[in-house]
């Protein structure tokens, strides 16, 4: 997803124009987590139904260049000047306004708290950031899905909808270069719903397994 996750709300749709796209073999990404597991991917791409996920102020001042399991942040404290107020609340879990499927997005980098008062009564609330990430990193790993992109292709996704990110390693007189726009929305994600909650407490009777 496109966001600033901080003050504004996410757009609903991004455009991305592809200028400049290096070509190159398709690389081999290795994950960390000690499975072995290994993607093929071309060069140059692209619990939690009911949690909601506290994004930190300035979220990406926050986490700088930091890797997506790491907790080094830098504190509150070291950070641009913020309010409370402005500090953003969204869902795990997006509606899609026209089809009413739920879509996982979650910036897992930026998050500073995990809450879910639906479905468990007495509130659930992880704070220590190597819960969040582990977390994060456990439900968002299944999902990658390598897009090849090519110069003067332009894209149009739904950016709350759909989650994205750039994999693969450039030579030094390798370039890319994209265009990229989007507005912030008057309007913040939709969640679950009410229904939505009924339904994975009637999973949960049947033997669902919680991430």
């Amino acid at each position: 997803m496109d966001a600033a996750l901080y003050a504004l709300d996410p757009p609903k749709v991004t455009a991305l124009y592809g200028v400049k796209v290096p070509e190159g073999p398709a690389q081999t990404v290795r994950y960390d987590d000690g499975t072995g597991d290994e993607l093929r991917v071309p060069l140059a791409e692209d619990r939690c139904r009911t949690s909601t996920a506290k994004y930190a102020p300035h979220p990406f001042e926050w986490m700088g260049r930091r890797k997506a399991r790491s907790t080094a942040e830098k504190s509150l404290e070291e950070l641009s000047p913020w309010k409370e107020e402005e500090i953003k609340v969204y869902p795990f879990t997006w509606k899609n306004p026209v089809t009413g499927d739920l879509h996982l997005m979650v910036h897992g980098w930026a998050i500073l708290e995990v809450k879910d008062d639906m479905l468990y009564p007495n509130g659930a609330h992880l704070t220590d950031l190597k819960e969040v990430r582990e977390l994060c990193y456990r439900i968002q790993r299944p999902s990658i899905a390598p897009k090849r992109t090519q110069e003067k292709d332009l894209m149009l996704w739904n950016n709350r909808g759909l989650m994205h990110t750039v994999v693969g390693h450039f030579t030094k007189d390798q370039v890319r270069l994209f265009h990229q726009c989007n507005l912030a929305a008057s309007d913040a994600p939709l969640g679950p719903s009410e229904e939505d909650v009924r339904a994975v407490h009637a999973g949960i009777d049947e033997g669902w397994e919680l991430v």
